[in-house]
């Protein structure tokens, strides 16, 4: 055999094998009943990370949907299961919303496959996902249409921010920057007396 051969037989099965490879980072999912299991996650793509989660657990691997678990952490991202509506769709879907947030508003991102983009909270062109806040429970799709008007109203209790809201200082593409500042606001202002 020629060496040009040799290196072209090593090259075809090392790229076979890394690409049926599987990249796994440690991680957990809690199951509806709260019990939780330890184990290695398979690394997804944004998008397949809303529609299912996959764990190794020793040698036995197990993929959950939505319906099944609580919620998920793969290193350091989170996702919960959430249920929601998604415009010109009378359907409710179950997805995991990954985690951008927690506070007495939490924030949520949910990728799905328009134009094959992924989203980027830095990239307001790219419009292949859905914001969404929770507050009390309730939560609700951010929109662009509207926003400053609806914003405005949902953040009324931070009168400072509100104004920003309403005066377009802070927009849509802020939304994150909004949820922060609010959440910042509400923990200064609720500090326990032992503090």
């Amino acid at each position: 055999m020629k060496l040009n051969q040799v290196i072209l037989i090593i090259l075809v099965l090392a790229f076979s094998s890394f690409s049926y490879s599987q990249d796994y980072k440690e991680g957990y999912v809690i199951l509806n009943n709260n019990d939780t299991l330890f184990g290695e996650l398979e690394v997804l793509s944004d998008i397949q990370c809303g529609k299912k989660v996959i764990i190794k657990v020793g040698e036995k691997v197990t993929k959950y949907k939505p319906k099944k678990i609580k919620a998920y952490k793969i290193g350091e991202d989170e996702y919960v299961t959430k249920q929601f509506t998604l415009p010109g769709n009378l359907s409710t879907f179950t997805r995991f919303l990954k985690v951008w947030e927690l506070g007495k508003v939490n924030i949520y991102g949910y990728y799905y496959s328009a134009n094959t983009q992924y989203f980027d909270v830095s990239n307001p062109n790219n419009k292949s996902h859905e914001v969404f806040i929770e507050k009390d429970g309730i939560l609700e799709r951010v929109k662009d249409t509207g926003f400053a008007n609806r914003m405005s109203e949902y953040f009324s209790d931070n009168k400072e921010l509100s104004e920003q809201i309403l005066n377009n200082k802070l927009t849509y593409y802020d939304i994150l920057k909004i949820v922060r500042i609010y959440n910042g606001h509400y923990n200064e202002n609720h500090k326990s007396t032992n503090d």
